[in-house]
């Protein structure tokens, strides 16, 4: 799921942990996904102890999200807006990516840290 689909919603999510996970030939190992224009907060959230194995990209965080199959439209709100996300922790990753280890799309980010991060591209 994304947050902030439905713009008028302010949609928060707090103190969440993902531990202890393997991610096998899929596209993200750990993904935060919003709507671009939407209004909300992700906070103290951490990510870790991740087994990847062949995952399309390791680590993603998109903040402009506005599929065209979803959204023919186009999506509201300026670069500018977006759902702040906030203390986030991506630990003890480890495993292999096909196309990219980390990409950040951030608009309103504040202290994503990275600690442990040790992702290879597979076949190397």
């Amino acid at each position: 799921g994304s947050l902030g689909e439905r713009a008028a919603e302010r949609q928060v999510v707090r103190n969440v942990v993902f531990r202890n996970v393997t991610s096998d030939r899929c596209m993200h190992g750990a993904r935060i996904k919003t709507w671009k224009g939407a209004t909300g907060l992700v906070r103290n959230v951490t990510f870790s102890g991740f087994l990847l194995r062949g995952v399309s990209v390791g680590i993603l965080i998109n903040q402009r999200y506005c599929p065209r199959s979803q959204r023919p439209e186009g999506c509201a709100g300026g670069d500018g807006r977006a759902i702040a996300i906030e203390d986030v922790l991506f630990q003890d990753f480890r495993g292999t990516y096909t196309s990219s280890a980390r990409i950040s799309q951030c608009v309103r980010c504040t202290g994503v840290r990275y600690e442990r991060v040790e992702l290879e591209r597979a076949g190397k």
